[in-house]
């Protein structure tokens, strides 16, 4: 039997994928884990007044709902479309928040996070 290799590109990795399942695994875990692990710079996406009220308070309120309940929703992606996929409802704007010493827990959507019942402040 012919072993067969095909390749992906993993950020600016390429990574050959074996025919054989049980060594793609590993490869499959390390790519996902990038998606539930915060950056060290996230993203808030808001509507242009939201992001006016940020520049204005110097914090963003968290909202009352969301998957994971009270809080700062944040996304690892500066994309709107990838907010939105994540479930963004507004993303007119785009805020750059430090995850330094956040708190920042995964949701279940990959590459989205939230700081649980509480605002953030941007400084």
């Amino acid at each position: 039997m012919s072993s067969q290799r095909r390749t992906c590109h993993a950020g600016k990795k390429r990574i050959a994928l074996s025919s054989d399942p049980a060594r793609r695994l590993p490869l499959a875990l390390a790519y996902t884990g990038r998606l539930y692990t915060p950056p060290a710079i996230l993203y808030h996406h808001t509507s242009a007044a939201g992001a006016a009220g940020i520049a204005t308070t110097g914090g963003i309120q968290a909202a009352s709902v969301g998957v994971r309940g009270m809080g700062t929703y944040l996304s690892n992606s500066p994309s709107a479309f990838i907010a939105r996929l994540q479930g963004a409802t507004q993303t007119g704007a785009v805020v750059p928040i430090s995850s330094v010493g956040l708190g920042v827990s995964r949701t279940i959507v990959p590459g989205s996070f939230v700081v649980r019942r509480a605002s953030v402040l941007v400084r």
